[in-house]
């Protein structure tokens, strides 16, 4: 309990300085937002009230007052080119992000892990070079390419996928909301039509998305692997006469999931970064695709909001995986 109030003790300054940062380069950014919202076209006294309404007029020292009082209050600004509250628009959007980050590391892990366990078993065979190729391959991939060549294969060319628009075909109604994951929605109702929309539209920007971190849980799998196989313990352990998959799976791979979970932990960061070029190419209404239209126009909240809701995100993934380290390795212990 102690480590745990003291971890959160020291977020605070990590998530002030955070803060900090963000504004600095917020303002930084080229582009006049008032100009932008009131239109090229429009007079300069407009554009001055305008400025004067987003409070674009203070010094920077006073912005910062104002922006981390209102962070203390829960409140992250107004959209201005949504004209709603930017903790609505996340609220609106954020199931989609989450949605997608979920099938995304699933799809990482499910095919990431045991890809680098046949790796490190069959050392030096065709699956090991298929798996360090795919490895090389998968973390060195542009994804903004990458999404690009799958929509051009899958649909363009084979007209097997359906058009990138958004996370359900069109003509199709929304699942009954219960909370706010198509897919979960889909089978907690019983909508069969719309759960297979869903994963159809889903499937291609998962792919795009976890390529990346499917190819580093691999390569990270397979070295760990290497290095317990090759342990006294389990020489021993096949030495009794145990069966190789409880020798693999029971005594190998149960020690390497600490450096398992630190993988996913930093992916998650990396999942973030990603979210926001793969939802502008495919049209997915979330929080990344909403980050880069604040972007484009200068909105200073919306991205402040993002920015911070990261940090904050990725200290909390950090904390639960440094306890769960007690949970996988016993032997771990915090002061």
């Amino acid at each position: 309990m102690k480590y745990f109030i003291r971890r959160v003790l020291y977020a605070i300054p990590v998530l002030i300085l955070v803060s900090l940062l963000i504004f600095i380069m917020t303002r930084i950014m080229p582009g006049d937002p008032a100009r932008m919202y009131a239109g090229e076209q429009a007079p300069e006294s407009t554009v001055e009230q305008i400025r004067e309404e987003m409070g674009l007029n203070k010094s920077l020292p006073e912005q910062f007052v104002i922006y981390m009082s209102d962070l203390l209050r829960g409140d992250f600004g107004y959209a201005w080119h949504t004209e709603h509250e930017v903790i609505d628009d996340f609220a609106a959007r954020f199931p989609a992000t989450l949605e997608l980050a979920i099938c995304s590391l699933l799809l990482a892990v499910v095919i990431g892990v045991p890809l680098g366990i046949l790796s490190a078993t069959h050392k030096n065979s065709i699956v090991d070079h298929f798996s360090r190729l795919f490895s090389l391959a998968g973390a060195s991939m542009p994804v903004f390419w990458l999404g690009l060549m799958l929509v051009l294969v899958f649909y363009v060319k084979l007209g097997i996928s359906p058009a990138p628009m958004g996370r359900i075909g069109n003509g199709l109604n929304d699942p009954t909301h219960i909370t706010g994951l198509f897919i979960l929605d889909s089978m907690l109702t019983g909508d069969t039509a719309a759960l297979k929309s869903s994963l159809s539209q889903i499937a291609l920007p998962a792919v795009t998305l976890s390529l990346a971190s499917m190819a580093i849980i691999t390569r990270m799998t397979r070295s760990s692997m290497l290095e317990v196989l090759g342990l006294d313990y389990v020489r021993t352990a096949r030495a009794k006469g145990l069966k190789e998959r409880v020798v693999i799976y029971r005594h190998a791979f149960s020690n390497t999931l600490i450096p398992l979970l630190t993988v996913l932990g930093s992916q998650f960061g990396l999942l973030l970064g990603y979210t926001v070029v793969v939802e502008t190419i495919f049209a997915w209404p979330g929080i990344g695709s909403y980050v880069t239209d604040s972007i484009l126009i200068t909105d200073y909240a919306p991205i402040q909001a993002f920015a911070l809701l990261s940090a904050v995100l990725y200290l909390v993934i950090n904390l639960v995986l440094d306890l769960l380290y007690t949970v996988v390795d016993p032997r771990v212990k915090y002061e």
